[in-house]
Parts: structure tokens; C-alpha cells; sequence
């Protein structure tokens, strides 16, 4: 009895002092709690990146929607398609329909949106992942505590900014000061048309020394110190930091010089009327009166020239003309442009074909900085596009350009120095538009 008593006493002792059970014990306690909690640092981290995935999707939606805000139909049926492809029913459940797309105003100094309005200039999108839409995001380990899914929303507001609209003089230098200069007292005017740099300096647009300019409104990529009363706009502002504007002619082929009909052609006096085609060398008209016949004059490398007292203009009943500017035997010089004050120039570019549109056009392959002068006491009616894209244009004092309903100015850089008037009504004048995309952006 002895020995068992004693048998017993020291398996309680060893029981007791054996730590394996207590390590297993506390194992047992604590698991649960430590696959809850990692469990749920998991579903944290898949909530936080599907409700990214949404806002994301939302931000391109009110974006799309706000860049057709002023239609109504093309605006939501933006959302729904960028929604879309983004976040595909099939995957995702509808998680935007047309009556959670609202089109209304956003007050930029109050913060504020107000659904509705005439004249809309933001959207307002929120898209559903929830339980009451049926599209509730899925919990990985939620089920385990009877908790597998949850909702999240996203909303996003975008509005348009800046003016949509139409150029009537682009600038396509990209990095330059002053893109657009007016200076020297000039008074120039752009009649129902914008104004457009796309440099991204500082001072893209420059009005100095006493000039003004007047302009429905301005596109500039970069800014401008040009204010009122000197720098006036019918948007009351210059929309700066804006996308660059396209070139409207950039498609224009590069022209195809054929055999010369004259070298170095020039008048003197007289009336002399010229066929359409190439003309090698120097074109001068430095006194009488030339007369073009419809087509294209190709000036095959040589300047062009009109001198005070000279006549220049298509003949009665043309269907319009356009002139290019190139070096065939494969230079970076073509000629420039120059017409003296004093000179009469009227001409109209044709309404159809290659160059619609096009009166002027210097070929792309100039490289050099020759400034193509439209000179002070010039009276000149040019229908259609002064096209320079890698040269500069330069109007000098008491130019007048507004004989024509219509005229566009595309070169490197533009500079006024002189009084000059520019008219945009150019629908039955065969050019394309230069054309103003309102710049849109996220402002919740």
C-alpha cells in the first residue's frame, strides 16, 4: 500500500512539472484569435484595393462625362462606356447606371456641386459595390465569422474648364517665349475666334509696349502676364497650363515640284496673268498687277515677294489658289514670304482638294529662323490658312486682314508689331478648324 501511495504521489509531481501540455494549452488558446486577426489584416488589405479599383473607375467616368458635359445623352453614355471597360458587368455587376451619372455646376470657390442647371459644367458619378445593388464585395475570410461580404462606394466629380471653341491663330512652338507676341502699339483683333500657344513658357502670350489684343478667348500651355485692360477676352480669362492644340493641316503632304514654267519670275508693270504650276527660283512682283489662274503655284527655291505699289490677285471667277514654298532638290531652306507696305493682295485658297483651305504653305522641311513679314501699309484680303509650321510669321505696322471673312494664322511663333483684324467665318471657305478641346479635370 506503501509503494502505491507513493506511486501515485510521483506521477502528480511529474505531471505538474511537464511545460510540453502548458506550450500546447496556450497554443490552443491563442490560435484562433491569431488566424482571426490575420484573416482580417487580409480582407483590410482586399477592401483598400477594391475600393482603389472603384475610385479609380469613377474618376475616369466623371472625366468622360465632364468632357461632353454640355450633352447630356453623349456625357452619360461616356461614363457607362469607360465604366465598362474598366469594371465589366459580367465581373463586377453594374456598378454605375445612368441615374447615378448627374450633370449640374461646380462652384469652384465654395466647393460645391448642384445637380442640374443650363448650362452644366461638371459631373458627378458614384459607383455601388453593395448589397442592395447585388454586387457586394466578397470577403476572403469574413465567412469565417459571418461576415463575407461588404460595401463600398466610390464618387468622383469632374468639371470642364477653359473654352471649346475655335482658333483663329495658333502658335505651335513648343518651348519658346512669347509664342504669340503683340508689341509696338499694335491694336489687334480677332474676331470671334481664340487665340492659341502651344509654348509652355511662362510668358507662352505676350501683349507689351502699349499693344492690345482682343480675342473671344486663349489656349495657352503656358501661362501669361497679359491682363486687361490691354489683353481683353470675352471668356474673361486665359485658360493656361492647357493640353497643347492640335495642328489642323499636319496630314498635308509634302509637295511634288514639276517642270519649271518660268526662273525667277518677276513684273514690273502691267498686268500679267500666270497658269498654276511650278515656278523655280525668285517670284517678284514689285510693281504692276499679277493675276493668278486657279491651282497651286509650287515656288520652287525662291522667296515670294509683293512690293508697295503691286497688285496681286486671282483672276475673276477662280476657284482659288494656293501657293507652297519648297526646296526640291532636298534643302531646309525653302523660301519665305514677304509683302511691303504699300501692296494689294487678295486671294482665296480653294474649297476642296489636297489643300483645302490652304492659300499659304511652307513646306515642313524648313529648319532655318526666317521670319515670313506681312509688312506695315499692306492691304491684304487672304481667304483661307497662312500655313508656316517651322517658321515664325511677323505682322508689321498697319496690316489689314479683315477684308476676309476668314483667315487663319498657323506658324512657329506669330508676332504683331501693327494694327491687324482677323475674322473667323470660315464655313464655306474649305479650311478646317483649329479646333479647342476643353481640358477637364478631377476636383473631388
Amino acid at each position: 500500500m506503501t509503494r502505491k501511495r507513493a506511486a501515485s504521489h510521483y506521477g502528480l509531481r511529474k505531471f505538474a512539472t511537464d511545460r510540453r501540455g502548458v506550450v500546447a494549452m496556450i497554443f490552443a488558446l491563442f490560435v484562433v484569435p491569431f488566424m482571426a486577426l490575420a484573416g482580417a489584416a487580409v480582407d483590410i488589405g482586399l477592401v483598400l484595393s477594391g475600393h482603389a479599383q472603384l475610385q479609380a473607375a469613377a474618376d475616369a467616368a466623371a472625366l468622360a462625362a465632364a468632357s461632353t458635359v454640355s450633352d447630356a445623352d453623349t456625357a452619360r453614355t461616356r461614363a457607362l462606356t469607360v465604366t465598362e471597360l474598366n469594371l465589366p458587368a459580367a465581373d463586377h455587376g453594374d456598378v454605375l447606371i445612368s441615374a447615378d451619372i448627374l450633370l449640374g455646376t461646380w462652384d469652384e470657390d465654395a466647393k460645391t456641386f448642384t445637380d442640374g442647371g443650363s448650362s452644366p459644367n461638371a459631373a458627378k458619378v458614384t459607383l455601388y459595390k453593395t448589397s442592395e445593388n447585388g454586387n457586394a464585395f466578397d470577403l476572403t475570410f469574413g465567412g469565417i465569422v459571418d461576415f463575407p461580404t461588404i460595401d463600398i462606394t466610390a464618387d468622383a466629380i469632374a468639371m470642364q474648364s477653359g473654352s471649346s471653341g475655335t482658333a483663329c491663330a495658333l502658335s505651335l512652338n513648343e518651348s519658346d517665349r512669347a509664342g504669340i507676341d503683340v508689341g509696338g502699339t499694335a491694336d489687334v483683333t480677332f474676331n470671334d475666334c481664340d487665340v492659341a500657344s502651344n509654348s509652355s513658357d511662362d510668358d507662352a502670350l505676350e501683349v507689351s509696349n502699349g499693344a492690345s489684343l482682343t480675342a473671344n478667348c486663349a489656349t495657352l500651355v503656358g501661362d501669361t502676364d497679359a491682363e486687361s485692360p490691354e489683353f481683353e477676352l470675352t471668356c474673361d480669362e486665359a485658360d493656361t497650363g492647357a493640353s497643347e492644340v492640335a495642328d489642323p493641316y499636319d496630314g498635308l503632304p509634302s509637295p511634288t515640284a514639276g517642270t519649271c514654267l518660268d526662273t525667277n519670275y518677276k513684273n514690273t508693270s502691267g498686268t500679267d496673268v500666270l497658269t498654276a504650276g511650278t515656278y523655280c527660283g525668285k517670284f517678284e512682283v514689285t510693281g504692276g498687277t499679277v493675276q493668278l489662274g486657279s491651282g497651286t503655284y509650287i515656288i520652287d527655291a525662291g522667296n515670294f515677294s509683293v512690293s508697295g505699289g503691286a497688285t496681286l490677285e486671282e483672276v475673276s471667277g477662280g476657284t482659288g489658289v494656293t501657293i507652297i514654298l519648297t526646296d526640291s532638290s532636298g534643302g531646309d531652306s525653302p523660301g519665305k514670304v514677304t509683302i511691303n507696305g504699300g501692296a494689294i493682295v487678295t486671294l482665296a485658297a480653294p474649297t476642296s482638294g489636297t489643300y483645302s483651305g490652304v492659300l499659304f504653305f511652307q513646306d515642313k522641311s524648313a529648319v532655318s529662323s526666317t521670319k515670313n513679314k506681312f509688312n506695315g501699309g499692306s492691304t491684304t484680303n487672304f481667304t483661307g490658312a497662312l500655313y508656316f509650321p517651322k517658321e515664325e510669321i511677323e505682322f508689321t505696322g498697319g496690316n489689314v486682314s479683315g477684308g476676309s471673312d476668314c483667315t487663319q494664322i498657323i506658324a512657329q511663333k506669330i508676332g504683331f508689331s501693327g494694327n491687324s483684324t482677323l475674322n473667323s467665318s470660315c464655313d464655306s471657305a474649305g479650311t478646317t478648324p483649329i479646333t479647342i478641346i476643353s481640358t477637364t479635370r478631377l476636383v473631388f
